[in-house]
Parts: structure tokens; sequence; C-alpha cells
């Protein structure tokens, strides 16, 4: 990784200096725009990606395979530490109480598109098991978009607590138990927080029904934006902005509202707290002070 004293002279090159940098720092620019700590700014130096003609090569069923074998193995390792997770709480007679979510922070693209705000990304798993209330009845699939904010008061409500009417999000536990459904007008919105090598705004994707508004930008294909239907173009392969001018400005348009609540607020400064040195060492201990 780059160190400050290396990382300050790539903050102020012109970008003729950046463009002339060998392919061995530029590989190192990239990574680190990847994996540089929260709020730090982009490098300029670091764009290397693959070429647009990658997907042509010989090398690239090859590569593709490899990573899809890769992804699978990965999944049954987690599936079989769930497993073990299991039995050891059906041995312990704790596994009827137990709630158990299984979900993840986004999927994973294999060259469907070329950038992330598409379905394989976004769409994820949501497994609930709480045998205790959702013993009776077979397995339920619920169909209907949700997104992790519904998770939250779904746990309250699970855990026997209202939730609280500030919380965003639904409570899906009317939806596990079969007597309610997902409204078709449930609207969601995703959102792309960091491009690599674009320091600019969030980008916003919008969900409702089988409707989908990808805001536009280069990287995803289309400057212009896109509009989907999803129930009968699930590979997102035909963006229907032009044939739909109606729905396109109508998601447009909730994209906007919902960056407006986005926007910072002041919020009030927090004394700095004081640590005994009994309190200190204990947190030295545990890594959290150096």
């Amino acid at each position: 990784m780059l160190t400050p004293e290396q990382i300050a002279p790539l903050r102020s090159a012109t970008p003729e200096a950046l463009a002339s940098l060998p392919d061995e720092v530029r590989l190192i620019c990239t990574l680190y725009n990847f994996l540089r700590p929260p709020g730090e700014r982009l490098l300029g130096c670091g764009e290397r990606r693959l070429s647009g003609d990658f997907p042509q090569t010989p090398e690239f069923e090859r590569d593709r395979a490899a990573l899809l074998h890769s992804y699978d193995e990965r999944i049954g390792l987690i599936d079989r530490a769930i497993a073990r997770i299991r039995d050891e709480l059906v041995a312990l007679g704790q596994w009827d109480d137990t709630l158990l979510i299984l979900t993840s922070d986004h999927g994973e693209a294999f060259f469907e598109h070329g950038y992330v705000p598409f379905d394989e990304v976004l769409r994820i798993p949501l497994v609930v098991s709480y045998p205790k209330l959702l013993r009776e009845g077979p397995v339920r699939e619920v169909s209907g978009l949700t997104w992790h904010l519904d998770l939250a008061p779904s746990i309250l409500r699970l855990a026997g607590i209202d939730p609280p009417p500030s919380l965003s999000g639904i409570d899906l536990v009317p939806m596990m138990l079969g007597s309610a459904l997902i409204s078709e007008r449930q609207t969601l919105f995703p959102i792309v927080l960091d491009l690599p090598m674009d320091p600019g705004e969030p980008r916003l994707v919008v969900l409702r029904g089988p409707l989908k508004y990808v805001e536009g930008h280069e990287r995803f294909g289309d400057a212009g934006g896109f509009l989907f239907d999803r129930r009968a173009d699930p590979h997102e392969r035909r963006n229907l902005r032009e044939l739909r001018p109606r729905q396109f400005q109508s998601l447009v348009a909730a994209s906007h509202r919902f960056r407006a609540r986005l926007a910072p607020t002041a919020i009030p400064l927090i004394e700095p707290l004081e640590f005994s040195e009994q309190e200190r060492r204990r947190l030295r201990a545990l890594g959290y002070l150096d």
C-alpha cells in the first residue's frame, strides 16, 4: 500500500504527470482507490481496468470459469459453516428459539454488464429462520421488493417489540406469516456509493414494481440513464428510456426527492469522553487505542 509520503505528490501531480506514470505505479494507485480509508480522496492515477475488448479475448471464458468456480467454492464453505452452527444449536436445545437471518451487502457480477447497478449485484439473499414462530406450514418464499432497511423493524417485531414509527423500512413479519403481501408500489432506492476512479456524487437506482431506473453514468454504459422492465427483461438488456418517457421521468423525480432527503443536517457536537487510566489500558488491550 502507499505511504502518506508517496500519496502527497500523486494528489498534486498534473494529469500529464499522472498519465506518464509506469504501469506498476498505476496498478498500486488502483488498488489504493479500492482499499483506501473512508473519506480519503481518490487518486487520479488509479484507473487501471480491464480493457473493453477483454470479453473477446481467448482468456476470457477460462478466467470467468475460474471466478465462478471460486465463488461456488466460497458459497459451499459458508453453507457448511452455517450447517455446523445449526447442528450445535440443535444439540444445545436452542435452535427453536434462535432467530437466524442470512443476507448479504451485495451480489457479484461476472461480466454480465459493464458495471455495478444491475440485478446481478443488487439482488441478494434474505433467508429468515425462527422455528418458534415460523414452524407452522412449509418454507415460504415472499415475492416483492425489500431492502436492508426492512431488517430492523422486522427483527424488532420478531423479538416482540413494536417498531418505532421513526424507523425506515417495513415490517416483513406479516409477509413471512402469509397474512399480507408487499405492495406493488413499494419503492426502493439502492445507492452506488462510490464509483472507483470517480469522486462525484453517489449514483441512485430506483426500483418500483417491475420497473428499474438507473441514474446515468458513462461507466454504466449510458450517461442518459436507464429504464428496465425487470419482469419482461430479467437480464436488463433493453433500455426503455425513450419508449416509456413518462415512467422514466416519474422514477427520475422519485430519485431527486430521495436525494434531497439525504442532504446533510446539522449534528450537535458531542462532548469528548474522558477515560480513567484503567479504562484506557483495557481499550488499548482490545486494540481501540494506540
